[in-house]
């Protein structure tokens, strides 16, 4: 795959497959090629196996992408092809610089020494370098970094190729995100969450905080607004309450109703954190892992990676309490 033409423009393709999750992309590549294999004459015999079908809503999201690619002109065909299979091809997950230091750090604790070492010295993204980085120094303020001499001498001799294999294995618990295109706007919500930076992704957590709270309190009286909003800071203490004085349409009482009695479901399960901030963001971890459950339950996780660890639970015990036979379950 590696002669494969670039993309003539970065748009080439990309809209395509916006929406469009790793693993779903993978789905796209295997039977792009399988379709490719056959239009060639003779067509050669193919002992590969047919990729498993996602179920839905990810089968329909794939059939499309596959349709308008094999509708593009061959050569386009085959730039979008190069562009799914060095996405697959990647010596690091697509979107691991985005991934939080917390769950990096708790990945590398489970390898040898030798092999964080290895993690620190290579030339990949910052955010590895400096877990494993932060991951040796706690070694070595605990003394736990006795280990033969020869793992690292193993290391050190390897093949690029086998070190590749080896950060490839380490990772493999990081859920790839492939990045979305500039311009593009995403409807998907675990794909829309997935691509926000760092800073980004915590300002919607803590909004969607803000905007629960705010609707778990409708109805409420003055004094229990102002408890509630006390310490939260702006804008999110002004959020709260416009959102919870706003007027109930008259027609729309019922669903008014079971949108408050769900939010207030969503409170009395976060957990409280030290802080009044801290805790509205666990309210919005809580509220966006809800709605993903609901909505989008196969970027879940992708999601709460890209969270402090303590939001990121928050997110996906959301996420499990709205699917309970989702991939969360026990």
């Amino acid at each position: 795959m590696e002669n494969l033409p670039q993309p003539a423009h970065p748009s080439v393709g990309a809209d395509i497959l916006a929406a469009l999750d790793a693993e779903e992309r993978g789905f796209v590549l295997g039977m792009l090629l399988r379709a490719d294999a056959q239009e060639q004459e003779p067509a050669p015999a193919i002992d590969a196996p047919v990729p498993p079908i996602p179920a839905a809503p990810s089968a329909a999201r794939c059939d499309e992408a596959i349709a308008m690619v094999v509708a593009l002109p061959r050569t386009e065909r085959l730039r979008v092809m190069g562009v799914l299979a060095r996405e697959a091809l990647a010596p690091w997950p697509p979107g691991i610089e985005n991934v939080h230091h917390d769950v990096l750090c708790d990945v590398l604790q489970a390898e040898s020494t030798a092999v964080v070492r290895q993690m620190a010295a290579g030339g990949g993204p910052n955010a590895v370098r400096r877990a494993a980085e932060a991951e040796l120094m706690r070694r070595r303020d605990g003394n736990t970094t006795g280990e033969p001499a020869d793992n690292d001498l193993l290391l050190s001799s390897a093949t690029q190729a086998a070190l590749v294999d080896l950060q490839r294995a380490v990772l493999v618990s990081i859920v790839p995100v492939p990045p979305a295109p500039l311009g593009t706007t995403l409807h998907r919500l675990g794909r829309r969450l997935a691509v926000l930076t760092p800073s980004a992704l915590l300002t919607e957590v803590t909004d969607a905080g803000a905007d629960l709270l705010g609707t778990s309190l409708r109805g409420a009286d003055a004094d229990a607004l102002k408890r509630a909003i006390a310490h939260v800071g702006a804008p999110w203490s002004e959020r709260i309450l416009e959102i919870a004085r706003q007027d109930t349409d008259p027609h729309a009482e019922e669903d008014h109703a079971a949108g408050r009695a769900r939010a207030r479901v969503l409170v009395s399960a976060t957990t409280p954190a030290e802080s009044p901030r801290r805790t509205l963001e666990r309210l919005g971890a809580r509220a966006l892992g809800d709605r993903l459950g609901r909505e989008d339950p196969d970027q879940t996780l992708a999601v709460a990676q890209r969270l402090p660890r303590d939001l990121g639970r928050e997110l996906l015990a959301g996420a499990e309490a709205a699917t309970p036979s989702g991939p969360h379950a026990d």
